[in-house]
């Protein structure tokens, strides 16, 4: 659900200091995702966000998104807070 939400979302999104389009975010982000699966090491959506869609392993700097002309905010924030509406609904 969550890849679809950001490749909905018409949102961008900040990966060590350039913005990128919800395409070519969601392909960065499924690939690193593939990779942490194949290790093992993803078993939740909070496991996803926290390990993948908050910031890169690379330099440590924390993923943003920002829509429209809302001020940017922290990838794990925007995800949390879908994650949460997502299950509400649904529960």
């Amino acid at each position: 659900h969550l890849f679809e939400y950001l490749k909905k979302s018409n949102c961008e999104f900040n990966r060590n200091g350039s913005w990128y389009s919800p395409n070519e975010a969601v392909k960065h982000l499924k690939t690193k995702y593939r990779y942490l699966m194949r290790k093992g090491l993803i078993n939740t959506a909070e496991q996803f966000i926290d390990c993948v869609a908050s910031r890169s392993s690379i330099s440590g700097q924390s993923y943003l998104v920002i829509c429209g002309d809302t001020k940017p905010v922290q990838s794990s924030d925007w995800f949390t807070d879908e994650l949460k509406r997502f299950r509400e609904a649904y529960h």
